[in-house]
């Protein structure tokens, strides 16, 4: 058996794992990205945050990262699409729980995710109203078919409404919320604790969400004025790119997703001159948000390729026919884990080799290199080829697949500038499969 200390006696953390590739997710980054998104609220006293949590926690994890959320103090809520996140959620009501291939941490306190507030987002379906009900989460409404549904579910209950204010995709109609308010609360007898809505453009069109606000002001307005003195729901419309750019922080609650990460919301991450400076400075903050997590890997196989060979599925790729051949590294990771498809032949991993600087000190001090490896031949289900210049060090170079920064080839953010999409793409299809581990 190799020797623990031989296999981590580089810099580069490398948890034990029944695979040779892993995620890495810090918890400390998460939380100082909480703190600069509530600096952002004028009234943060006033103000709750609404942790989301979908899609896995952004492919995060999440169970943990709701619990470091929490433990936090400075997020109150969970925000979730589907019945099933927040089942996953609620059934981790003890910390020993822990989900397959996810390493546990320790948290500052306890944290119930029994009980905390949990929304769920985007519109209730009545299909969905006897799970909503037993698993305690506040839906949002906007049919009457869910709020009657959801009514015979779970008498009393209590839910939030959600407002069309120009996106088109679910909500009530501003000129019917009147109706639909007395319809809820009134005929059904169901507790509207919130009204909200959501951005169609707040990443690239601050103008267009300032006016989808004043839209839901107008609707809020003419609700308030049909009902009883003191009626005052909780009012929430800023997801990230809203709350980055102040429209919508100012209410009852906000709700990051993304940004949460340290991802930046498309606006950030499309601009040439935000790419531009990304070039140069890999570690450009994007207004103080850290991205939270690393994909690494070691390789499972190194050879020497003979000049003129084909490597990989449909044979896209061949060695030069000059020279001596090339050195090629198999990674044990593949489309299956969320590294895309769309990668072959022109996507790039980084590659960090550990170097001994002090030979004669009894404590070994290491320097660490960092170059860049084209990935070669088709991306498989669950392996990749990438191009060395030379041969590593099979046991201690590690390889990064994704890196914590904004490196226009290597991060979730110029990575998805690359290929056309969004970071939030990428970081959702980072598959179940792959161990995380929290630090």
């Amino acid at each position: 058996a190799i020797p623990r200390s031989k296999l981590i006696q580089n810099r580069v953390a490398v948890p034990p794992s029944a695979r040779n590739t892993w995620l890495s997710i810090s918890r400390e980054a998460l939380v100082h990205n909480v703190r600069v998104l509530r600096a952002q609220l004028p009234a943060p006293q006033h103000t709750q945050v609404v942790g989301i949590v979908k899609g896995n926690a952004y492919g995060h994890g999440a169970v943990e990262v709701s619990r470091v959320l929490l433990a936090s103090g400075l997020v109150t809520r969970l925000g979730v699409a589907t019945v099933g996140e927040a089942r996953e959620l609620r059934e981790a009501t003890h910390r020993t729980y822990t989900p397959p291939n996810v390493h546990k941490i320790d948290v500052e306190r306890d944290v119930e995710l029994g009980k905390v507030p949990i929304h769920l987002l985007g519109s209730l379906s009545a299909c969905e109203a006897v799970e909503c009900a037993r698993y305690d989460l506040m839906p949002t409404l906007s049919t009457r078919e869910a709020a009657s549904a959801f009514a015979m579910a779970k008498p009393g209950g209590v839910v939030h409404i959600k407002v069309d204010s120009g996106m088109h995709r679910v909500g009530v109609a501003p000129s019917e919320l009147v109706d639909y308010v007395s319809f809820v609360q009134d005929t059904l007898g169901l507790q509207v604790e919130g009204l909200c809505t959501h951005f169609a453009s707040a990443d690239d069109d601050t103008q267009s969400a300032q006016a989808q606000q004043q839209i839901f002001d107008k609707a809020v307005a003419k609700v308030r004025a049909t009902r009883p003195a003191g009626w005052k729901p909780m009012l929430h419309t800023s997801n990230s790119c809203a709350l980055l750019t102040g429209v919508g922080s100012h209410l009852d609650l906000v709700r990051p997703g993304i940004s949460l990460y340290g991802l930046v919301p498309p606006g950030g991450s499309t601009d040439d001159r935000d790419q531009q400076h990304s070039r140069h400075n890999h570690n450009h903050s994007h207004g103080s948000l850290k991205p939270v997590l690393r994909w690494r890997a070691r390789a499972s196989l190194l050879k020497q390729v003979p000049p003129g060979q084909a490597i990989g599925y449909g044979r896209t790729y061949r060695t030069p026919v000059d020279g001596e051949g090339e050195w090629i590294a198999t990674l044990p990771l593949g489309y299956a884990d969320g590294f895309s498809r769309a990668l072959s032949n022109r996507g790039f991993v980084r590659l960090t080799r550990a170097h001994n600087t002090n030979h004669n000190s009894s404590t070994t001090q290491q320097q660490q290199q960092h170059e860049y490896c084209k990935v070669v031949g088709r991306v498989s289900m669950d392996q990749i080829t990438v191009r060395v210049d030379r041969p590593i060090d099979i046991l201690n170079d590690v390889f990064e697949i994704v890196t914590d920064d904004f490196d226009p080839l290597t991060s979730l953010t110029g990575r998805a500038a690359q290929l056309h999409t969004i970071n939030y793409e990428l970081a959702t299809s980072l598959a179940a499969r792959l161990p995380r581990y929290y630090h």
